[in-house]
């Protein structure tokens, strides 16, 4: 949307509930404030402002700069430093009969998230991913989690939680070309895991719904590559379609980015498929959710982001039990970590930084993080 030019002197509220925004320009007007709600716009990748009389002069210096990022990390600092001030308020006004029920329906429809720690003591305890150095020039960022008692046994859910996954590679990961998301059966993967980059004819897997052979990498990629060649000539165009797009980031690589689990077996092949070995079905309750990128770990946040709203919005967490009645959906999930050859830390998902947001459309969100006790 591009409002640029114009005389506005006040920031149209209704542009902050636009949540399929993804560009913005509003240059050039008579703004001296940009609200920070806009962070919560989590589709929003750009945001120009220049030429306007901000009367807030870091924001303002930022944007002259042409620093995207930091100006979208400066308006959710402020954003929480908000919903924190508003928090602590001790005083609230009479509230009318009208404003009572709606809290007690707000109530009623509230979700809640359950982190475990890593160090969990017994079968909760999380995973481990071990970044090792071949994969860096190739595709160096990974970020994963584990959701424990996923509901998919409900007729329809296990479509909806991946029609979801396919919608979010379309859009925020634009085709896979920015990122990709790989989520698996949890209880058939052995062990801690390995993200390393081989060689594609040393890479052996069988390809989710390609049938039970095994086929090396390099065959696969080549298959891919033919199909999408075929149907660039019959569409009678000059490029790839958007849906083969991703097959040019491995374009004239000599080796493929592959995650293995515990006993070697490949369970995922960013940005080309996830393995048969370990696809979801209506009786998995645990899945493991790993999110690559060749661009930045930025990204692979703000899609593991995207990710568990989705989930959420879709109601696929388990019903809460009678003792939890007020919330609408229990979504539990698990520490993972990602640590380089030497063991050294890399990453922690979810961290206490991560999921920095109360409100999943309707409803409200109740995080609890659990200790690492029994």
């Amino acid at each position: 949307m591009d409002l640029s030019g114009n005389r506005f002197k006040d920031f149209p509220e209704t542009l902050c509930q636009i949540h399929s925004l993804k560009i913005l320009l509003i240059e050039s007007n008579q703004l001296t404030e940009i609200p920070c709600q806009l962070s919560q716009l989590h589709k929003l990748k750009e945001l120009r402002f220049k030429s306007n009389p901000l009367k807030d002069n870091r924001l303002k210096k930022l944007m002259e700069q042409d620093k995207i990022k930091p100006v979208l990390e400066y308006l959710a600092k402020q954003w929480t430093e908000q919903h924190k001030s508003s928090a602590s308020t001790t005083a609230k006004p009479a509230q009318s009969k009208q404003q009572q029920q709606k809290a007690k329906q707000n109530v009623e429809i509230q979700d809640k998230i359950e982190i475990l720690h890593f160090d969990q003591v017994g079968d909760l305890k999380g995973r481990q991913i071990t970044l090792l150095p071949r994969v860096i020039s190739v595709r160096p960022h990974i970020l994963c989690c584990i959701l424990r008692n996923v509901d998919l046994a409900t007729p329809g859910n296990l479509k909806k939680f991946l029609n979801l996954q396919n919608e979010l590679h379309d859009d925020i990961c634009q085709k896979r070309t920015l990122a990709t998301i790989g989520t698996h059966d949890l209880s058939l993967i052995s062990g801690d895991l390995v993200y390393d980059a081989r060689n594609p004819d040393d890479i052996g897997l069988v390809p989710l719904g390609k049938g039970p052979k095994l086929v090396s990498a390099r065959d696969f990629y080549d298959q891919l590559c033919r199909d999408a060649e075929h149907e660039r000539k019959l569409k009678k165009r000059n490029q790839l379609s958007g849906l083969h797009k991703y097959l040019t980031l491995l374009e004239d690589q000599n080796e493929f980015p592959c995650l293995s689990d515990q006993d070697r077996y490949v369970i995922s092949l960013p940005p080309l498929t996830n393995a048969e070995r370990s696809k979801l079905s209506p009786t998995s309750d645990s899945i493991f959710v790993e999110i690559t990128s060749g661009h930045s770990m930025d990204i692979c946040r703000r899609v593991m982001d995207a990710f568990l709203r989705q989930v959420l919005e879709n109601q696929l967490g388990k019903k809460a039990n009678e003792e939890e009645k007020t919330f609408r959906q229990v979504l539990t999930l698990q520490q993972t970590r990602v640590v380089d050859d030497k063991g050294q830390l890399k990453t922690t998902f979810p961290s206490r930084t991560d999921l920095d947001w109360n409100e999943v459309s309707q409803g409200k969100i109740f995080i609890e993080r659990l200790t690492n006790e029994k």
